[in-house]
């Protein structure tokens, strides 16, 4: 395979090969990393509580909402929490159109507003928090499951607990 003059197959002289090599190796090293693909971090994650508000919810509903249970985004499939405490509950808030205006409607029976907390580590910024490819912030509708229980609402809050790290 080497000659004895040092060359490869008698074409490539072996340490010309090894520098070669190692050019290439250090070029594609370069490469990679301005890339973003070799030696970039993750995004720091902070810890938040993200409060979520829900009205007419059928009462029954609320028995199924345990702390710790995880919380889910049915529509971007991604896991955002743990549910922090069971949820507060409030009569439901409704609005008809009259001939005089806006008015409240009486409270459905067997229904309740819910406003539940859960705990998300996220990268955090001025435009909310991101969970994957998605995007959340305050008034942003969402279905989410909090365990077994389906609920329709509003991210209504976001509070900063720990800083990234």
């Amino acid at each position: 395979m080497v000659d004895k003059k040092g060359k490869l197959f008698g074409k490539i002289n072996l340490i010309d090969l090894l520098i070669l090599l190692v050019l290439i190796a250090a070029a594609a090293y370069v490469g990679l990393r301005m890339a973003g693909v070799v030696g970039s971090k993750p995004p720091a994650t902070t810890q938040l509580r993200v409060s979520f508000f829900s009205n007419e919810v059928p009462n029954y509903v609320v028995d199924y909402i345990v702390p710790g249970t995880s919380v889910f985004d049915a529509t971007a499939q991604a896991t955002l929490g743990t549910v922090e405490a069971k949820p507060t509950v409030g009569p439901t808030v409704g609005y008809e159109q009259s001939s005089t205006g806006l008015e409240i409607i009486p409270p459905l029976t067997n229904t309740v507003s819910l406003t539940l907390t859960f705990i998300v580590n996220a990268v955090y910024g001025e435009h909310g928090f991101t969970i994957g490819e998605t995007n959340y912030g305050v008034g942003a509708t969402l279905t989410i499951f909090a365990g077994e229980a389906k609920l329709y609402g509003k991210i209504s809050g976001i509070e900063v607990l720990s800083p990234a790290a």
